[in-house]
């Protein structure tokens, strides 16, 4: 039975429930060429021009999720009382009610973190919760942390993570699942190509064969930088690192975020001797690319970045980009934008700028969808094509990148473009006020 339902899972089917919702009546964003205006859908109503049979009776609108939280300085005193921070997200997690949450996500109407931190799995109306992780854009870090995740749960959590296309960390740390069994996370990593973070449970039991088949599992996933493993593992891991290249990336990114310090494994030198963890971290990751793993030499790109060495980490993007990682891949189109690095100036090669934008583009960097929305708009490297401008923009919006919305509503504002209209940049503009990020914009453009 555990086969069968994983196995449905796995490939994305919902459990039969009359709570889930149906993918038609989800709120989705459309692209400018699907998009009725209320004028136009006042026309077609007109042209049927057929008398109603009967009166149809009034709908009753459920109260909105904020109208829920009736006494909100009521709930501030409560989530103070719990340790919790004052935050919508927070709010949202403590006190949800899963139809409402499930409106939220796939409307992408809820922020960046979506916190259920304790939440108790026990009603199978919750799983709207996981079948909302699917589709929604909004969300990049899932907070799981204290959580009791029946199977179940914790399958259709796995449908969600190997469907999201946005989620790049996940906090499991306190969590309990069947068995502490990291096979499904495992199975999960295989093809997700957003997680960037995970965050493991300090207690969870850790063995050396366990290890080997995690890493054996996950194989070519070349987009997971760091695991927080529990302080029992790193010693397979540091022996793991030999060999297997994802495992030299997550343990020199550990080294890098201090989660762990380097030793020696020769006992007398490790009592009088220190490693430097940079060190140690840039030696990994350049092992890690000597294997043919992007992530080690974009690491490397970031460290020489971040010491202002701007031609050594130019060589190194130049490396990762060239082994196929879409954030490398778009750093080269900013490097031939003369966007980066900052404050140095050049003149732009918008040939080479376009061509590595494609590239990215083609993983689905949503960047880099926006970018050849951009260059396109504007005739950089490429004739102007308003309508394949508005096409990009559709494609990185859908990937949850928040100036996108901006740009296909600033766009549908001129009179050139085949799809402009106010109702068009105002149903963009209004979706663009649900992300933080360019709310403020979106707000400022609606003005205007």
């Amino acid at each position: 039975m555990q086969r069968i339902l994983l196995t449905l899972l796995m490939l994305g089917i919902n459990l039969s429930h009359p709570s889930l919702a149906s993918e038609d009546e989800r709120e989705t964003l459309r692209p400018p060429s699907q998009i009725v205006t209320a004028e136009q859908e006042e026309a077609e109503d007109d042209s049927l021009n057929q008398p109603a049979t009967q009166e149809a009776e009034p709908v009753e609108t459920s109260p909105t999720f904020e109208q829920r939280l009736q006494d909100p300085a009521h709930l501030r005193k409560m989530l103070e009382a719990l340790g919790i921070d004052i935050t919508e997200d927070n709010i949202a997690a403590r006190f949800w009610d899963e139809q409402d949450l499930h409106e939220r996500l796939v409307n992408n109407q809820h922020g960046a973190v979506l916190n259920l931190t304790q939440t108790s799995f026990s009603q199978t109306k919750s799983l709207l919760i996981f079948d909302a992780l699917r589709d929604t854009k909004s969300v990049r870090h899932l907070d799981l942390s204290k959580c009791r995740i029946p199977l179940s749960y914790y399958l259709a959590l796995g449908t969600a993570l190997s469907l999201n296309t946005s989620l790049q960390v996940l906090n499991l740390r306190d969590s309990r699942w069947p068995n502490q069994d990291l096979n499904l996370l495992g199975l999960i990593l295989q093809n997700n190509h957003s997680l960037n973070e995970i965050i493991l449970p300090t207690n969870l039991p850790i063995e050396e064969n366990t290890l080997h088949s995690f890493y054996k599992t996950i194989g070519n996933n070349q987009h997971l930088r760091l695991i927080h493993w529990p302080s029992t593992a790193f010693k397979y891991l540091k022996a793991l690192a030999r060999t297997n290249p994802a495992a030299m990336v997550h343990l020199g990114a550990s080294y890098l975020e201090k989660l762990v310090e380097p030793e020696f494994d020769f006992l007398p030198l490790r009592l009088f001797m220190s490693i430097d963890p940079l060190e140690e971290a840039i030696t990994l990751f350049t092992k890690a690319d000597q294997h043919k793993h992007p992530l080690g030499s974009y690491e490397l790109g970031k460290i020489k970045e971040s010491q202002k060495e701007y031609q050594e980490a130019l060589k190194w993007y130049q490396r990762s980009a060239a082994l196929g990682y879409a954030a490398a891949q778009y750093k080269l189109s900013k490097y031939y934008r003369a966007d980066w690095p900052k404050g140095k100036r050049r003149d732009p090669n918008y040939k080479e700028a376009l061509e590595w934008a494609r590239k990215s583009a083609k993983q689905g960097f949503p960047q880099a969808l926006y970018r050849l929305g951009r260059l396109h708009e504007h005739g950089k490297g490429v004739p102007v094509s308003l309508i394949q401008a508005g096409d990009y923009y559709y494609e990185a919006m859908i990937r949850g990148y928040p100036k996108a919305f901006l740009a296909l509503g600033t766009l549908c504002r001129n009179p050139h473009y085949e799809h402009a209209s106010e109702a068009l940049a105002t149903y963009y503009l209004e979706w663009g006020k649900k992300f933080p990020q360019v709310r403020f914009q979106a707000e400022r453009l609606l003005r205007s």
